[in-house]
């Protein structure tokens, strides 16, 4: 199951309802996105050219914050149709990076989302009934905690907004159990060589949720390692300071794969298609 840290987290989560900003159904770009009374987060949204409202994809960055590897998803997705909000977890509370150093954890971060899910719900351009969480390595271990049930009933009211799927890509599985039913279809990618987040742990979770029947899936991704959609180019890079969870090790290989990363974004539209509906 989930750690026990995270009940402690959420224990605090409850408040009375936030005042969130208001939309006109064109708005796009930088946008706020608050969590709390006291804490407002950023994000850049992004929406295809539509008359009607459309579906959506938070994107949730990794240990290193925001990305252009980001950004291009949110391009990709606009140009499939959805609508894209890339969430800063980091910026407004003045971190720049905790792969190295820890400090804000995946499980921290689900309340970002679903404060993000609030945010989107507002906006007349985008249909609140159909957003997918989507999350890399550390924003993909908050997809994973997103998933168990106890959480989204803790978030989800019955008939407010709730995320229709959740894709992870390349998150840490050891140890980790959302319990079912799943609050909602999971999809797990994963470079076959990765050795940050490896994939077998991973492979070991979807079975297990499968046989609980539950709507899990994952793609593994051969020759690829942690990062293999990134839009950087060159070889893998190693990076000495990071930490394995799990291994007692410090230090793994990040880079890109650009026909994985191909592959990746075909499956992720098919996916799309399939648990949100064709824009």
């Amino acid at each position: 199951m989930l750690s026990a840290a995270l009940a402690l987290v959420l224990a605090g989560c409850a408040a009375p309802p936030l005042e969130r900003p208001s939309f006109t159904p064109t708005d796009a770009g930088r946008i706020a996105v608050p969590v709390s009374r006291d804490e407002t987060l950023t994000g850049t949204l992004t929406l295809p050219g539509a008359g009607s409202p459309v579906p959506a994809v938070v994107l949730m960055h990794g240990c290193s914050g925001v990305s252009p590897t980001h950004h291009f998803w949110a391009t990709t997705l606009r140009g499939w149709g959805y609508a894209g909000l890339v969430l800063d977890s980091f910026g407004a509370r003045g971190v720049r990076s905790v792969c190295e150093t820890g400090g804000i954890t995946s499980e921290q971060r689900v309340e970002d989302a679903f404060a993000a899910l609030g945010t989107l719900a507002t906006h007349p351009g985008i249909d609140p009934r159909r957003v997918a969480l989507m999350g890399f390595s550390h924003g993909g271990g908050t997809v994973l905690a997103a998933a168990a049930p106890w959480i989204a009933r803790r978030y989800a009211t019955p008939g407010g907004p709730a995320f229709r799927a959740l894709i992870a890509f390349y998150p840490r599985c050891e140890a980790r159990y959302p319990g079912t039913p799943l609050a909602a279809p999971l999809r797990i990618h994963i470079g076959a060589l990765d050795d940050w987040t490896p994939a077998p742990p991973c492979e070991t979770l979807v079975a297990m949720l499968q046989r609980s029947g539950a709507d899990a899936r994952i793609t593994v991704y051969p020759d690829s390692h942690h990062g293999f959609d990134s839009t950087r180019r060159g070889p893998p890079v190693r990076l000495p300071n990071v930490s394995v969870y799990g291994a007692g090790r410090r230090g793994a290989s990040v880079g890109p794969n650009p026909v994985a990363a191909q592959r990746a974004r075909d499956n992720v539209r098919r996916e799309l298609e399939e648990l949100l509906g064709h824009p």
